[in-house]
């Protein structure tokens, strides 16, 4: 699970979750989780705090949850998807993201309605929230 492993975190501030653009990617309209892909020798919960580091320095972490809330195998690679306590610090996002919210769950899913959220992350989070109940 070394380099093709993708990790993301479900960032929760004050009951609502972070979701963000990326500033240089080929469909920047599309909204996602902060993460990415691992380093090799990094475990992922590094990878994760690592991402959240680059992406978004004005989000405090204030706990990651040690196991992944979603796991899946795809062809390429393997994608996690960490559960984040934060709250929002006094810094700018970094150079990576441009534009970042935060959104309720009931936003959440008017942008999976809308196609607005990439496919694996919209996946990752219906899952996650039906598990929930």
């Amino acid at each position: 699970m070394d380099a093709n492993c993708v990790c993301f975190g479900l960032v929760s501030i004050d009951g609502k979750y972070v979701l963000i653009q990326d500033a240089d990617k080929p469909s920047p309209h599309f909204w996602k989780m902060p993460g990415g892909h691992k380093k090799i020798g990094e475990a992922p919960e590094e990878g994760m705090r690592r991402e959240m580091r680059e992406e978004l320095p004005n989000i405090e972490v204030a706990e990651v949850f040690p196991k992944p809330v979603y796991e899946k195998q795809l062809s390429d690679h393997s994608f996690l998807m960490f559960f984040i306590k934060g709250r929002v610090g006094n810094r700018e996002p970094g150079d990576e993201v441009r534009k970042w919210g935060l959104f309720s769950w009931p936003e959440i899913q008017e942008k999976i309605k809308k196609q607005l959220l990439l496919f694996n992350h919209a996946n990752a989070l219906t899952a996650f929230f039906r598990e929930l109940g």
